[in-house]
């Protein structure tokens, strides 16, 4: 007689986002148990089947330990204002709001039995230093944004080193895919290009790193089920570990689609505005054997051919 295998049980904290919702759909093709928590219901295009949505300020403590029951296998933290909110928004709370929401999922967490507590962090962390970022480079943020994530990092680090809690902090950089708000870069050259549209846009010279959604949700899924405490502790960049200025990026998308109207230089580049940015993925390939497997050029085919 076979043993019968217990599923796994997965909570998302942030499950109602672009990255949350391909997370939750890989998931579930592995017919694991699944929990979202968010401040809003999903909205349709991002429902997933089978997940427990619920709406819990992780912000509020009380509501956090009243709300949330049973027990977790792996927690996935993509709590968090978007950076360009964060840039809109002129406002410290969302960076307390931020830190606290995180302080106190990781501190609720740190008293539970898990597998593993993946915290999900930034690019931005690393700030305004020589490309490509490096895990062990010290971290210079100059944004609100980055000093939140690197502030949650940090915190995390001090956990792991009191309490020994299996946490790993992936370090995203400019992810792209089916699914994300049109006011994302890549999807809004896209959407412009085919409806051939004259779009706004600042010089261009922004140095970016794009990964498509499916080698991030690859990654985070091959450090949730490793087995090896290796990765405990550890921090690890997932990126294309290549770049493209949002010129050229803007160009390749044009000469793909045959037209599309951008014009350069209206909009000013932001005052905090990272503009190099591109990801070391050493670590990942030697530690974890993971490395991308959809090029920026594939993954922009993709799109196209969905949206258009």
């Amino acid at each position: 007689m076979k043993k019968k295998i217990s599923k796994k049980n997965l909570l998302v904290i942030g499950g109602t986002g672009f990255i949350g919702f391909h997370i939750l759909k890989k998931a579930q093709k592995l017919k694991w148990k699944l929990t979202s928590i968010s401040r809003n219901r999903p909205q349709k295009k991002r429902f997933v089947k089978g997940v427990n949505y619920l709406k819990i300020n992780i912000v509020n403590n009380d509501d956090l330990r009243r709300k949330i029951v049973g027990d977790y296998d792996y927690i996935i933290n993509l709590m968090g204002v978007s950076a360009g909110a964060f840039s809109r928004i002129k406002d410290n709370k969302i960076y307390k709001d931020q830190f606290k929401g995180s302080k106190n999922i990781i501190d609720f967490f740190s008293k539970k039995k898990i597998e593993r507590f993946i915290q999900i962090g930034s690019s931005a962390e690393y700030g305004a230093i020589r490309i490509p970022h490096h895990e062990k480079k010290n971290c210079k943020p100059i944004s609100s944004y980055g000093k939140s994530k690197l502030k949650i990092t940090k915190y995390l680090v001090k956990k792991y080193k009191k309490k020994n809690m299996p946490f790993t902090i992936v370090r995203l950089f400019q992810v792209y895919g089916e699914k994300q708000n049109m006011n994302k870069i890549v999807p809004f050259i896209i959407n412009n290009c085919l409806y051939e549209k004259s779009f706004n846009l600042t010089e261009g010279k922004q140095i970016r790193d794009f990964c498509h959604i499916d080698d991030v949700v690859k990654a985070i899924f091959v450090l949730l089920k490793i087995k090896r405490n290796n990765i405990n502790g550890e921090i690890f960049n997932v990126g294309l570990g290549k770049s493209i200025s949002i010129k050229n990026l803007t160009k390749l998308i044009k000469q793909k689609i045959g037209k599309g109207k951008p014009i350069f230089n209206v909009i000013p580049i932001k005052k905090n505005e990272i503009m190099k940015s591109q990801a070391s993925i050493i670590k990942m390939k030697k530690i974890v054997g993971w490395s991308p497997k959809i090029s920026l050029s594939k993954g922009v085919d993709s799109l196209i051919k969905k949206n258009g």
